[in-house]
């Protein structure tokens, strides 16, 4: 899969107020994959551990509805993400791939630059 970058500033990203650690997989003998109970994923390239941030991407005036994405984040804390409030990701990227004919998509992020709990760490 390669990653694509995404210029943030373009997009309308609104937090919905919902950040959960990501799911640890571990795949089985059989090719099929089982949820770890109470693991956490972490970060291939710097052992963090991965938050998924919801999303409501609003950028289609013609349907008028928004759709709803999933930025994962590697972070030692757990993001913060105001609901109903614009968010803005760095160095937000796309992953894109085929599976069983369907186009699938994955967003990712190295941090939220609006992030009030970031901000006070630093």
């Amino acid at each position: 899969m390669r990653n694509l970058p995404i210029d943030s500033s373009r997009l309308n990203l609104i937090a919905s107020g919902k950040v959960m650690a990501k799911a640890e997989y571990a795949e089985l003998s059989d090719g099929s994959r089982k949820r770890l109970p109470d693991a956490q994923a972490k970060d291939r390239e710097t052992g963090l551990p991965l938050w998924v941030v919801d999303c409501f991407l609003d950028d289609d005036d013609v349907e008028g509805r928004a759709e709803v994405v999933a930025v994962t984040v590697a972070s030692a804390t757990r993001p913060v993400a105001r609901k109903f409030q614009a968010i803005v990701f760095t160095d937000l990227v796309v992953g894109a791939w085929v599976r069983d004919g369907r186009a699938n998509f994955s967003f990712r992020a190295t941090g939220i630059a609006n992030d009030a709990s970031a901000a006070k760490a630093a």
